[in-house]
């Protein structure tokens, strides 16, 4: 309970909320703050994969791991809500310093190879170095790092936690709150430069 509307952002074109429910389970329309149900609704919500962004003036920490939503769907989702604003995020993060290491230390390289099944699966090299790895993430497939929508970006949605998951074999990012993810998506906001 008390979790106000502003710490509570879903970054995608078209949603509206939140709204939140009653202790009885019912519209609170006045409401500008989670009640005793702590339910918080989101309409319009465009199918695809989501996941609640950080307000930047947010008092409280959220973790929620992406989720699908459906065409014409209900979609319920679990947050865990700690009190405390977020650790603040990195800033100027490097591509070939702090990013490109990721996917080495997460074994993302074994997999997209020139043998792994992740070439073959995906598309994606990650072998070869930082320059050929950027060039894979930022010209092969322009989905694949998307600076737009960063969030939408496959090298984020692809190794997270989904439900129901996607065809990528292990979850390597369990929400968007791992520190890797955080330094990925800062990277992307950032313009996801070859630094």
């Amino acid at each position: 309970a008390g979790v106000a509307a502003s710490n509570l952002v879903l970054s995608v074109p078209g949603a509206t909320g939140p709204k939140f429910l009653d202790a009885a389970m019912m519209p609170a329309p006045a409401a500008t703050a989670s009640t005793t149900s702590g339910w918080a609704v989101f309409f319009e919500v465009p199918p695809g994969v989501i996941a609640l962004g950080q307000a930047a003036t947010a008092t409280v920490t959220l973790e929620m791991a992406s989720s699908a939503v459906g065409a014409s769907a209900v979609t319920i989702a679990d947050v865990k809500v700690t009190d405390g604003a977020p650790p603040s995020l990195p800033t100027n993060v490097s591509f070939t310093q702090q990013v490109f290491p990721i996917f080495t230390n997460r074994g993302c390289v074994a997999c997209h190879s020139g043998g792994g099944p992740g070439k073959d699966l995906g598309g994606l090299m990650l072998d070869g170095g930082a320059n050929l790895a950027y060039k894979e993430l930022t010209q092969e497939d322009p989905t694949r790092a998307n600076i737009t929508m960063p969030e939408k970006s496959l090298v984020l949605t692809m190794p997270s936690a989904e439900s129901p998951s996607d065809v990528h074999p292990n979850v390597t990012f369990t929400g968007p709150s791992d520190p890797d993810y955080i330094k990925i998506l800062v990277w992307l906001r950032e313009g996801a430069k070859l630094n």
